[in-house]
């Protein structure tokens, strides 16, 4: 199970120590879904955004919106503990929401509309199965590490799906100008940008097989991954 403490402190960390859960800025910055289920069993979330989009009716679950900001929680204080609102008193939501993933997705659709495709999603789930050494010890030594050298392939290979996808989905295009109709085609001229440090992100392609990476939009290549010739 993963410390109580160590989410908070990450909270503590993004929304500050005296961020409340519906604290105004000026800044678009990390998004916060807290599932919750009321006291009398409804399920319900208590965002720190409104989302472009409106919740539509019958989806569920109940958009929980503040009535006084300053009598509200602090973002760290709402973790896991029942709590006191003006909109009722609420208990944490895993118990109405068994796979928080699809809360995720949903909740993205309202905030990016135009976005058809989440990069990633991570669910950092809740513990581990021990293994039954008595029954192992009852089967085929061979069919045991067998077994076990076909899962460790099996989560090696997805590790690795998710690693290229983490450093891939920094990268983005921006157009440089307008489009030119020239020849019967529309050309554009633009730039692949970064979003963080790009060094970092050389260096750990640099450990991986790049030799098959391509810039892509929509089905157009823009070119091979040469990190070489292109960053600058």
């Amino acid at each position: 199970m993963y410390s109580e403490d160590s989410l908070e402190e990450c909270l503590k960390n993004e929304f500050t120590k005296q961020g409340r859960l519906f604290s105004y800025t000026n800044i678009s910055g990390v998004k916060l879904a807290l599932l919750a289920v009321s006291d009398i069993g409804s399920k319900s979330i208590i965002t720190n955004y409104n989302g472009t989009v409106p919740l539509k009716q019958n989806c569920g679950y109940s958009l929980i919106r503040p009535i006084d900001v300053n009598q509200e929680p602090m973002v760290w204080e709402a973790y896991f503990k029942p709590m006191t609102m003006a909109a009722g008193r609420f208990i944490d939501g895993g118990l109405g929401f068994p796979n928080p993933i699809d809360i995720t997705l949903w909740e993205r659709r309202r905030i990016w509309p135009e976005v058809n495709e989440a990069d990633i999603c991570l669910s950092l789930g809740t513990g581990v199965i021990t293994p039954n050494t008595d029954c192992e010890k009852q089967l085929n030594p061979v069919k045991v590490l067998w077994s076990s050298f076909i899962s460790f392939l099996d989560d090696y290979e997805d590790l690795l799906v998710t690693v290229y996808r983490l450093l891939i989905s920094n990268f983005y295009f921006v157009l440089d100008d307008l489009s030119q109709y020239r020849n019967s085609n529309y050309q554009y001229k633009g730039k692949i940008r970064y979003r963080t440090n790009i060094n970092n992100t050389i260096e750990a392609l640099s450990r991986l097989d790049t030799s098959n990476l391509e810039f892509v939009i929509d089905t157009i290549v823009l070119g091979s991954y040469q990190p070489n010739h292109d960053i600058c």
